[in-house]
């Protein structure tokens, strides 16, 4: 789930698609206001940093026959899907760029990739082998730098220069949550090993 910048709205995944939700105080608070990819079984949402858009990501096998993988930008005013893209394989979680101009996604099929913002156009993919389908990844709040979930290690890429910054290594089960920290100096992840594990992160 995420909420809208402005924290009015929260957004929601399932296998029932994408929901969104009145998260201001008063009489509709938790009302549902619209539901987005009824027959998509949704996976992660994200909003955009000005909170026009909404990105979600999913399966869409149903819908598409020979596509599983989905992800669609939608425009939250008018509660319309704008961009969307199919691909084989099943999309897991994306992520916006600090600047709000760039979208990574993570696929089944152990590949991460850029994506513009505004249209979902391809950019590229982060280079290099996951040993594991990516769960998740993660910008930072303050640059290019996205984390991604690679098993038991995290890969922080500048995507400006598609190039490895750090590999943080510490946790003995593959990661399943990553977060920044408001200032995106410190990195938190947690795995099944009942281990949380800190990294501070050096300023450019």
């Amino acid at each position: 789930m995420a909420f809208s910048p402005d924290g009015r709205l929260l957004a929601t995944a399932s296998a029932s698609g994408a929901s969104l939700w009145n998260a201001r105080t008063g009489p509709d608070l938790g009302k549902r206001v619209a539901s987005l990819g009824d027959d998509m079984l949704a996976n992660q949402v994200a909003f955009s940093p000005d909170g026009k858009t909404l990105a979600t990501v999913g399966y869409d096998g149903h819908r598409n026959p020979g596509h599983e993988g989905i992800a669609q930008l939608w425009d939250v005013a008018r509660r319309k899907a704008r961009e969307e893209v199919v691909s084989t394989e099943e999309v897991y979680g994306l992520s916006y760029s600090a600047d709000g101009k760039t979208i990574a996604t993570a696929a089944r099929n152990r590949t991460v990739e850029l994506r513009d913002a505004s249209d979902g156009r391809f950019r590229g993919t982060i280079d290099e082998t996951m040993v594991v389908p990516v769960q998740s990844v993660q910008f930072s709040p303050r640059d290019s730098v996205l984390a991604v979930f690679n098993g038991p290690e995290v890969n922080l890429w500048d995507t400006a220069e598609n190039k490895l910054k750090y590999r943080l290594v510490g946790n003995d089960g593959n990661v399943l949550h990553l977060a920044f920290s408001p200032d995106g100096t410190l990195v938190a992840s947690a795995s099944p090993d009942d281990v949380v594990c800190l990294w501070k992160i050096p300023r450019p």
